[in-house]
């Protein structure tokens, strides 16, 4: 049976990642499904939050959401980095 650390070199990434990776740049217009134009977005009151938000997002999560749980676990004294991932 492989170790853990084995196992763990056999890793691929997940396209889905990949794909939400890139559309995280600015400009970036995804023809991947799933993933509407904002602008096609109906007529809602979403309150001050822009329309962006109403698409999917990174599969890491918000890098703004990210950096202020580092923050909060930092004050704890767990050294944390934005760019972890589990």
């Amino acid at each position: 049976m492989p170790t853990l650390s084995q196992r763990i070199q056999q890793l691929h990434a997940s396209p889905i990642r990949e794909i939400l990776a890139v559309i995280s740049k600015p400009g970036m217009i995804s023809f991947a499904g799933g993933l509407p134009a904002p602008d096609s977005f109906p007529e809602l009151e979403p309150g001050p939050f822009p329309k962006d938000l109403l698409q999917y997002g990174q599969s890491e999560g918000e890098p703004a959401l990210r950096e202020q749980i580092c923050l909060d676990l930092r004050q704890t004294g767990l050294r944390c980095e934005p760019s972890q991932q589990a």
